[in-house]
């Protein structure tokens, strides 16, 4: 993975960039396919240490990390999926900062 490719990824899970209205549609479909791809092996890692006990201290930290991907949706029906849940995060609302001054 090179560093545009990461620098990618950070601003799509960049609530306030998530749109990527600074690349081309290829390479936000690609990104977005990227992205999956990973949460959807962290996923299955973190089922992997929830189901041995001795793994407890490794279980919190990626439990903590897939948090992150966790929307702030209003209504109490969750996706089942990981692609559910990814393009349930792209269609939520962005975040927008006011500036300090």
């Amino acid at each position: 993975m090179n560093g545009v490719e990461i620098l990618c990824i950070a601003t799509a899970l960049d609530p306030r960039y998530k749109t990527l209205r600074c690349l081309i549609p290829d390479e936000k479909d690609q990104t977005w396919v990227v992205v999956g791809k990973k949460v959807s092996v962290a996923t299955e890692q973190a089922s992997v240490f929830s189901n041995d006990n001795e793994s407890d201290t490794v279980h919190e930290p990626m439990k903590k990390c897939l948090k992150l991907m966790d929307s702030d949706s209003d209504t109490d029906e969750f996706p089942e999926t990981v692609g559910e849940k990814l393009a349930h995060y792209k269609c939520e609302k962005k975040i927008h900062v006011c500036g300090g001054k």
